[in-house]
């Protein structure tokens, strides 16, 4: 559908004025919360900044200075302001980018809606009836994604998994110095012992996934989660994490940050020789070689009678 002038200039001003609100808000954010001033180009020691920042908050300051110094090594003469000015104009024109990307999809039947009406879109609420209880009134478990690290893994080990097995472990032990058990005790005994083995290989298993798995918020939650695929109850979710485990295994989805952070960087590194699009995705510029181009041949004089 073609768009008239008065379209095209809506368009225009709802474009610059979205992409000035993320910009002031993303330039708020480094201010505020991350020791990051874009206006001046200072930072802040990050161990001055930490005392008031969640581990979540932590984590990402951190990530912030690793890309600032990132565009420094790249362009040494840029300075720290110029670095933290790009971080801030790409932050922006990403999110923008996406959400009319998903926008369109939305107006295309593409996409179950998503975002159009907020927590009143079909995909939100689809989600809430699906997670139940889970969700709770304030919508937490839905941004719980937003708070996975690294160390998310070891945490349910540490602080939820472990403390279980050691309580299932007192009450085997209870039941073991017990005399003249009778059939209920025993088959109570039985359940423990086989609840006990399951908690083990749960716990070897997030142990195991803990070694490799780095998520990245712009992988998305399919890819994202997909290396978590035998944890999943729910058959239908199961089936396409799995899915879409095999197709990371297969280097479909190699853009990825988790196929390049911690799984498959040697294969990500070497296809990025040749690939100029997945060394911009992982900022790996450096690693492209560009083909050579053909010589052209240079065409004979024709021979006199020939």
């Amino acid at each position: 559908m073609a768009f008239d002038q008065t379209i095209r200039n809506r368009l225009q001003r709802f474009v610059s004025d979205a992409r000035t609100l993320l910009t002031e808000e993303f330039t708020r954010q480094l201010q505020h919360q991350y020791g990051l001033d874009p206006t001046t180009g200072e930072v802040t020691d990050l161990a001055k900044i930490t005392a008031h920042l969640t581990e979540e908050q932590r984590e990402t300051a951190r990530r912030l200075r690793e890309t600032l110094d990132h565009y420094l090594a790249g362009s040494p003469s840029g300075g720290k302001q110029e670095g933290l000015d790009r971080i801030v104009r790409e932050q922006a024109f990403t999110v923008l980018n996406r959400l009319c990307a998903l926008q369109m999809a939305e107006a295309r039947g593409l996409l179950i809606e998503s975002i159009a009406r907020g927590y009143n879109s079909k995909g939100f609420q689809l989600y809430a009836r699906l997670a139940g209880s889970a969700l709770d009134e304030t919508g937490d478990a839905y941004r719980g994604y937003h708070r996975l690290t690294d160390q998310t893994l070891y945490t349910c080990v540490n602080d939820f998994v472990e403390p279980k097995l050691k309580q299932v472990a007192s009450e085997i032990q209870r039941f073991q110095t017990t005399e003249g058990k009778g059939r209920k005790a025993e088959k109570e005994y039985e359940e423990l012992t086989q609840l006990e083995l399951e908690l083990k290989d749960f716990r070897d298993e997030l142990l195991r996934l803990a070694k490799f798995w780095k998520p990245n918020l712009n992988d998305g939650v399919q890819i994202t989660a997909a290396p978590l695929w035998k944890l999943f109850q729910y058959r239908p979710w199961q089936k396409k994490l799995k899915e879409t485990w095999e197709s990371l295994e297969a280097g479909e989805y190699d853009w990825a940050h988790l196929a390049y952070s911690s799984i498959w960087p040697d294969r990500v590194r070497e296809k990025c020789r040749t690939d100029k699009s997945l060394a911009i995705a992982h900022g790996l510029e450096e690693l492209y070689q560009e083909p050579e181009k053909p010589g052209k041949k240079k065409r004979g004089k024709k021979k006199a009678g020939a």
